[in-house]
């Protein structure tokens, strides 16, 4: 599976001071449970909410959800509107160690 050979580089990312990290899952899913340093924008509202502000197209931007289905989504749309440092990090059961 991707997640094992890309953990050091995710635990780098997640640790970026430029990093931000989105949780794309839906509201009732984050109730479990959220990485600490992620916010919460479901993944059809990314790239218009991101559109909104003055993030910076080059700003390392770490999306996940349940699965990486979701957070591929994600990644797509903010490519498709010019953000370039786009990772899908995946699903959040298995990223939950970045917090550790």
């Amino acid at each position: 599976f991707f997640f094992a050979a890309h953990m050091a580089d995710y635990k780098a990312l997640y640790n970026g001071e430029k990093t931000l990290v989105v949780d794309c899952r839906g509201g009732p899913e984050v109730e479990s449970g959220m990485l600490k340093k992620a916010m919460h924008i479901v993944h059809t509202d990314v790239a218009q909410t991101l559109t909104a502000t003055d993030i910076p197209k080059d700003t390392p931007i770490m999306v996940y959800c349940r699965s990486g289905n979701r957070s591929g989504q994600a990644k797509q749309a903010l490519e498709a509107i010019g953000y370039k440092n786009v990772t899908n990090a995946g699903g959040y059961d298995a990223l939950r160690y970045l917090d550790e």
